[in-house]
């Protein structure tokens, strides 16, 4: 989808990419993601996890296992929606 392999632009990827900007990241971020998920390779995320967690940033990493791109599991849909309230509770619910 970038037109362009790797070695062809790689500039275009290097703009293209997060983790170029993590540095500017100040919003306390929560990444999840399944560990069967083919369409963003969950080390991706972990990457990312990774790069925010080294800038002392304000961020947490959910890996479902046998998860695809959508969590399909019941109870992960449990524990990732009582997490994301737990989190909008701490970051956006106004005292």
């Amino acid at each position: 989808q970038m037109g362009a392999s790797l070695y062809e632009d790689k500039e275009a990827y290097k703009n293209n990419s997060p983790s170029e900007f993590v540095e500017n990241i100040k919003t306390p971020t929560l990444i999840w993601t399944g560990n069967q998920d083919y369409h963003v390779n969950w080390n991706q995320s972990e990457q990312m996890y990774l790069a925010l967690r080294r800038l002392d940033k304000n961020v947490q990493f959910l890996v479902y296992e046998n998860e695809i791109h959508s969590i399909i599991n019941p109870q992960n849909q449990k524990d990732l929606s009582e997490r994301i309230h737990r989190w909008f509770d701490t970051y956006l619910k106004k005292s």
